[in-house]
């Protein structure tokens, strides 16, 4: 198989440098799964949700490129925080 696999995510799979190990994006072990044919594009970015991942034009970013040899993860979650933590 040859192609690319993008990845939309947010901080969940963003790139960290190794300043923050060990903390790491789940994606930046993904490569060790596809042989060197298949390339692995990272569009990640913290602090986004779906709606504004699209709103910004990320997702159309990525599918401008897409062909039938690439694929695009789409891995967008909700975080929404708690005033007051359960017992």
């Amino acid at each position: 198989m040859t192609g690319t696999v993008y990845i939309a995510s947010d901080s969940t799979a963003q790139t960290y440098s190794s300043g923050h190990h060990p903390q790491a994006g789940w994606w930046q072990e993904l490569p060790a799964y596809f042989t060197s044919n298949v390339t692995v594009a990272n569009r990640a970015i913290g602090g986004r949700s779906s709606r504004s991942f699209v709103e910004q034009g990320r997702l159309a970013a990525i599918r401008v490129g897409t062909r039938p040899e690439r694929f695009a993860v789409e891995a967008l979650r909700s975080i929404r925080s708690l005033r007051t933590r359960p017992a």
